[in-house]
């Protein structure tokens, strides 16, 4: 079924801890990481440097979402369910495309940490999609034969 995408998810799923982790003890090796700096510099977009006490009410609210992701991607990892996949390939997809627009529309908004976050993401997700034989009905939920065949087999 989806085997070659279950060790690209349990790789980004542990990735994502290593970040949570960073994030919640040690969030200066994330904002004032020389990558995070380098992406900065590069793409002109805010270098957001040590964490300060009036950025902290916002570091917990993103500690927090960024724990309910890392868990559904742990559940996804754990789950050989092609469903599951699909799910975390969008969600890393979709965080991606959506950073990358923030950088480049709105750079008020956006930061190096964004932008160095959005790519991995991005293509950690393509790699689950592309891997997982899902195609463009897949993420526009265009084709319900799968929705069709699961409720057979629960009557």
């Amino acid at each position: 079924m989806t085997k070659s995408t279950q060790p690209i998810v349990l790789f980004f799923a542990i990735a994502g801890t290593v970040v949570w982790l960073a994030k919640t003890f040690a969030p200066d090796l994330v904002y004032d990481s020389p990558p995070a700096n380098w992406f900065s510099q590069v793409a002109g977009l805010e270098r957001l440097g040590t964490m300060t006490p009036d950025r902290e009410p916002v570091q917990g609210i993103v500690v927090c979402l960024n724990f309910a992701i890392v868990a559904f991607i742990w559940l996804a990892a754990l789950s050989s369910k092609r469903d599951f996949h699909l799910a975390v390939a969008i969600l890393g997809m979709s965080f991606g495309l959506a950073s990358a627009v923030t950088c480049a529309i709105s750079p008020n908004y956006g930061s190096g940490v964004l932008l160095f976050g959005a790519v991995p993401n991005f293509f950690s997700g393509l790699a689950v999609f592309v891997l997982g034989g899902f195609g463009w009905k897949d993420l526009l939920s265009a084709d319900d034969e799968g929705a069709k065949n699961y409720v057979k087999k629960e009557l």
